[in-house]
């Protein structure tokens, strides 16, 4: 079991950055781990995809006696189902970039049954999890809302199109909120879920852009 949980946590860390590389030198690692990920429907969660593909390749030619079980789900009630079913083919691990965090129930099943869980990115409502791998979403939001705001000379009006409700999101846009209340003149018009689709946040921007106009003209 101790070698499942070290494949592990480099696992978790090659799907967060991609340029790592396998280091391990042994290639007797044993275990199952199951994989649960959302469908690849944009440019960042197709590279998600191809990477996890490209870890488990890798491991599998490196450690033939491991075994991957990966499941894609394009919304939460069938990576919940994924979860549950990853569960009952007795997995030592499972890996999880949760579609949302209303998944963060079925991973607790998972994580109280002893199975070594660890949570990409998106998060959970509670910390039900051996290891969790994200980026410093306060961070790199806080600089990216500076040079917003200063590109508009500290006077304008924004709209935030958010993606899904899960806790990076609440993250980004409390981080975007809290730095434009910085600067009296930037003015946030709306906040709209856009779900990380490109489709969807054009429309929710035409939508608030359309009805600021209206507003402007009474």
């Amino acid at each position: 079991m101790k070698k499942v949980l070290v494949v592990l946590l480099v696992m978790g860390l090659i799907f967060c950055f991609a340029s790592m590389s396998i280091s391990a030198e042994k290639a007797d690692y044993t275990g199952k781990i199951g994989i649960s990920l959302p469908t690849a429907t944009h440019g960042y969660m197709g590279r998600v995809n191809w990477w996890v593909q490209k870890a488990v390749a890798d491991w599998k030619a490196k450690s033939p006696k491991l075994e991957f079980l990966v499941l894609t789900a394009d919304n939460v009630t069938k990576q919940a189902a994924d979860i549950e079913d990853l569960m009952t083919k007795e997995i030592d691990a499972i890996v999880v970039f949760p579609f949302d965090a209303s998944v963060t129930s079925v991973i607790e099943q998972a994580y109280k049954k002893g199975i070594y869980t660890v949570v990409l990115d998106r998060g959970t409502t509670k910390p039900v999890y051996d290891v969790y791998i994200s980026n410093d979403d306060e961070g790199y939001t806080r600089e990216g809302t500076e040079w917003i705001a200063k590109e508009l000379g500290y006077k304008g009006k924004m709209v935030i199109i958010e993606g899904i409700p899960c806790p990076i999101n609440t993250t980004r846009i409390d981080t975007i909120k809290a730095t434009a209340a910085k600067y009296p003149g930037i003015e946030i018009l709306d906040s709209q879920p856009g779900e990380w689709n490109q489709e969807k946040a054009i429309s929710k921007y035409s939508s608030a852009a359309a009805h600021q106009k209206k507003c402007s003209r009474r």
